[in-house]
């Protein structure tokens, strides 16, 4: 008993080397994610090649690079909502979360099995701020619900919810890190358990972005945003019981405190090349880009190009 108190208090300890808040935000506060606002406790930065394990006791482990084993505590914060980060009577008041996405529901509501594509890295904006509460971010992604950030269901997140998402970003505002550069990083995100987010890699204009969701077991996912131009990988694998579904699939622009038109890339991005597979095999993905109700004040558009999808800003 001694010896299993001991663990449990290492464990407790250790887990606090997880939590990463952002060099801008050294104290407690709401921050910046690819779900919107919340407490930066519940934020947890974990080395590429880590894993994420739900134990059976409802526990969450996460498997380091080096065997190591830590604790993540569960989020007791409230989620804060997209609907009240933007300043009155800014441009970003009421245009916080999802601006322009396509998605796509597979037939029966029947898991996905792997979804991988490519998306390119645009040239950067002409202008963009050097304050650290803005961002950018460009995903594909998984979902165990059709809960998107964005009109009047921005407050209404179902539980369980969970997204399994290769991100590019823009911009210093979130709490993975990043600046006036484009970065990559992979993300496991819920309500209750913790944001998980992989070691942020710089990126270049005219990269080519590979992203790769994989299930690897029935409740196991590979997560994976990779550039083409060296092969570099930032990467993170999550075994919960919530992942035994992910019928939705999305691409999508999201963007936070973005108080200029000038602070969009100059070039668009394109996401190609995109495989959704489910247990029968390959899926034709019928993509709906149309979703009213978004708020979209510089007028970005999303359309198709073949079998290709373009956001122009």
């Amino acid at each position: 008993l001694m010896l299993r108190l001991i663990l449990i208090l290492l464990l407790a300890i250790g887990a606090s080397s997880l939590l990463s808040r952002p060099d801008w935000a050294p104290e407690a506060k709401y921050i910046t994610t690819p779900l919107g606002k919340i407490w930066s406790d519940c934020l947890f930065r974990v080395p590429s090649g880590s894993h994420i394990i739900e134990e059976s006791s409802g526990q969450t482990i996460v498997e380091l690079p080096d065997g190591s084993k830590e604790v993540v505590p569960s989020c007791q914060k409230e989620r804060f909502s997209n609907m009240d980060v933007g300043e009155e009577g800014s441009l970003d008041d009421v245009s916080n979360g999802w601006q322009v996405f396509s998605s796509f529901n597979n037939e029966e509501n029947a898991t996905f099995t792997s979804f991988t594509g490519y998306f390119n890295v645009p040239q950067s904006p002409l202008e963009f701020p050097i304050s650290n509460d803005s961002i950018l971010y460009m995903f594909t992604g998984l979902q165990s619900d059709n809960w998107v950030p964005y009109g009047d269901d921005r407050k209404n997140v179902p539980i369980p919810f969970d997204i399994i998402q290769p991100v590019l970003q823009y911009g210093g505002g979130s709490s993975g890190g990043g600046g006036k550069y484009w970065a990559i990083a992979s993300w496991y995100v819920t309500v209750k358990e913790g944001f998980l987010v992989s070691d942020l890699l710089q990126v270049n204009p005219g990269d080519n972005i590979f992203g790769n969701m994989s299930q690897t077991g029935t409740e196991t996912w590979f997560i994976e945003s990779q550039t083409s131009s060296n092969g570099n990988s930032t990467n993170l694998t999550v075994t919960r019981q919530q992942l035994v579904s992910q019928p939705w699939a999305y691409t999508t622009l999201e963007v936070y405190n973005i108080f200029s038109c000038d602070w969009f890339p100059t070039s668009p991005i394109t996401f190609s090349d995109m495989i959704l597979q489910d247990a029968d095999g390959d899926v034709t993905a019928d993509w709906d880009i149309d979703h009213p109700g978004t708020v979209n004040p510089c007028g970005n558009t999303i359309s198709m190009d073949g079998d290709e999808i373009v956001i122009n800003f």
